[in-house]
């Protein structure tokens, strides 16, 4: 298994007072072009943002190496296969459930190829025992919130 890279919860009242702290900004006026409901989605954005998780090739178990739930998957660099498996032993027989073809909008090739490789994949909904093998191509995989 490899390591998952996992951020921490900020708000953005820590990103100010660590402006303020770091550089002695003290001119927040600017927020006041923004609504309270577009603060909230901001704040919202940047918590799903900074726990999000970044995969690249590797093979990686639901609930060990990341938690389980519903998640956008979005390609970052390079191209290629993400393959997933209801369980560690289906992965070890080669029966694999699903798999998700990812290459990144900016890639030089991607208009030739978007037929066949996605951008991003939405409401991924991976469960605790899944297995993920990342042929290749690194990923983010980004939290949905579920009603």
């Amino acid at each position: 298994m490899k390591k998952v890279f996992r951020s921490m919860s900020i708000s953005i009242a820590g990103i100010l007072l660590g402006a303020s702290a770091a550089y002695g900004a003290t001119d927040f006026s600017f927020l006041n072009n923004y609504s309270r409901e577009e603060l909230v989605e901001l704040q919202a954005e940047i918590d799903a943002r900074l726990n999000s998780i970044s995969l690249s090739a590797g093979t990686y178990i639901v609930g060990e190496d990341f938690p389980s739930g519903s998640y956008d998957i979005t390609a970052d660099v390079g191209f290629g296969l993400l393959k997933v498996y209801a369980s560690y032993d289906a992965f070890t027989s080669g029966d694999y459930y699903h798999s998700y073809s990812l290459m990144p909008a900016d890639f030089p090739t991607y208009e030739k190829s978007k037929s066949m490789f996605s951008p991003i994949v939405h409401n991924v909904v991976f469960r605790d025992g899944m297995c993920i093998v990342d042929k290749g191509i690194s990923v983010t995989l980004m939290p949905v919130e579920t009603q």
